[in-house]
């Protein structure tokens, strides 16, 4: 096997490629389970807006809810959905700071 032929070689020259080299999914990272299915469920969006809105960094928040500030910031980005007591533990914790949800699109800062 010649060098070019190796699999760094072909990483390095097609990186567009690179992804499937390496058996990685790059679907799009919307997915239905990010969106809200019952009351205490909120999206990725309303965390990150009410996060923002009452002026908590994502350690901060990680710390009220006791989640972790990866896991926080992964589903910001709608990396992953993390499991519904995740999302009613962000949900309870930034409601304790003064933010209230209503429906899918809408938060409120007390």
């Amino acid at each position: 096997m010649t060098p070019e032929n190796t699999c760094t070689d072909r990483i390095r020259l097609y990186p567009i490629y690179s992804h499937a080299l390496l058996g990685v999914n790059l679907e799009p990272r919307y997915h239905p389970a990010m969106d809200p299915t019952d009351a205490d469920d909120i999206t990725s969006t309303q965390c990150r807006m009410a996060r923002v809105g009452l002026r908590w960094t994502a350690k901060e928040l990680g710390q009220k809810a006791k989640v972790g500030r990866t896991t926080i910031l992964r589903f910001e980005r709608e990396l992953v959905s993390p499991l519904p007591s995740t999302k009613a533990a962000l949900r309870r914790a930034l409601e304790s700071g003064g933010a209230s949800f209503a429906g899918t699109k809408t938060v409120t800062i007390a």
